[in-house]
């Protein structure tokens, strides 16, 4: 999907569950993109839609991680509204 919308060059690396056989929020998976990256844990942010899959998934492999969540019109710690507030 990135590569059809012309989105997948803006990222080093991409990370497909079902090329790697685990999927979130299995810390192996989030653990498997930070040995692709070649950084610590501690060096790489996570940026996704679910508290569940995305948030908690990444700190429990030591990653610091935001929830984008564009619905709450407030901004609450630990989310963004909007992927422009990453700059």
């Amino acid at each position: 999907m990135l590569k059809r919308l012309e989105l997948a060059g803006y990222f080093e690396i991409i990370v497909v569950s079902r090329e790697v056989g685990v999927s979130k929020p299995s810390r192996a998976i989030f653990q498997h993109a930070v040995r692709l990256l070649g950084l610590p844990p501690e060096a790489v942010l996570h940026v996704g839609d679910s508290l569940l899959m995305d948030v908690r998934g990444a700190r429990a492999a030591g990653l610091s991680a935001l929830r984008l969540n564009r619905a709450t019109g407030a901004a609450r710690a630990g989310q963004i509204e909007s992927l422009r507030e990453l700059c």
